[in-house]
């Protein structure tokens, strides 16, 4: 049907103009609220949305030239290994650059607790213990001695009112025991949201403080999409973006890190679904 046009033609296309611009901002609306809110996933114990077996983990590490060539560097292969549960009961990872292959054993109780590590390396292996208040995680430990050197980690957990995780610290000491010197000694403290999500981690080296580094993280949906780093003089250092891309389960099986605004490492996720 012709669009009517009367002596006074000026009558009609405003108005058309009017509805085009209406359109627009209903589309403007629409993106915004699409964009700006999201339902975020319900994970399980497997921090996925599904029930898995494994789930195999690619590190790729991305390096420059002088002229600016990407070359890519795969640093390591970790597989997970998962029960009816949803609970991990092994975990192997190969660093590729060593050829050095990490072992985990988890071992859990009747109640399905997790109560202990079996970490075993080619050199040394050691057990990671884990201590309840009731229901609630407080602290892990692991100590290993050998004729070399002594190693030591305590992990200490802090709840919220709503017996949510708020705070995570973690101390490491290192100690050569040829020489007798404490060559490592730092404690992490990390900080979590009312959805116990990590929102801060502070990291202090005692033994070398211009090392100390805290660093912020930001999310959407319930994904990482940015974490920045400061130094010691509270001076930003490094901004990272992560970008995913996902599965019809939506879960990522890529993940790529860009610190200032420069691809530096992607990772590749294999999942395979119960």
């Amino acid at each position: 049907m012709p669009r009517f046009r009367s002596g006074t033609p000026d009558t009609a296309e405003p108005l058309g103009t009017i509805r085009k611009e209406m359109k627009v901002l209903q589309i403007i609306i629409l993106i915004l609220i699409f964009t700006g809110c999201c339902k975020e996933p319900k994970f399980l114990k497997n921090g996925l949305t599904k029930n898995a077996n494994k789930v195999t983990e690619i590190s790729i590490k991305v390096e420059y030239d002088s002229l600016g060539n990407k070359r890519l560097d795969t640093i390591s292969i970790t597989k997970k290994f998962y029960d009816k549960n949803n609970q991990i009961v092994k975990r192997i990872q190969n660093t590729l650059f060593d050829n050095e292959i990490m072992g985990i054993e988890y071992i859990y109780d009747n109640s399905k607790k997790l109560q202990k590590e079996i970490v075993k390396m080619s050199f040394d292996t050691a057990t990671v213990n884990y201590f309840y208040n009731d229901t609630l995680l407080f602290r892990t430990t692991s100590k290993t001695v050998n004729s070399e050197f002594e190693f030591e980690q305590i992990t200490n957990h802090k709840y919220s009112q709503k017996n949510k995780i708020s705070e995570v610290s973690t101390s490491q000491t290192f100690v050569d025991l040829e020489s007798g010197d404490t060559t490592l000694n730092s404690l992490v403290v990390d900080k979590y949201n009312q959805k116990e999500q990590l929102i801060k981690s502070l990291t202090t080296n005692f033994k070398n403080p211009e090392r100390n580094k805290i660093y912020s993280y930001k999310y959407k949906c319930g994904r990482l999409i940015e974490s920045k780093g400061y130094n010691q003089k509270d001076s930003l250092i490094s901004t990272t973006i992560f970008e995913y891309l996902f599965d019809e389960f939506d879960n990522w099986i890529e993940k790529k890190s860009f610190e200032n605004s420069k691809l530096s490492y992607i990772k590749r996720r294999q999942i395979e679904y119960k």
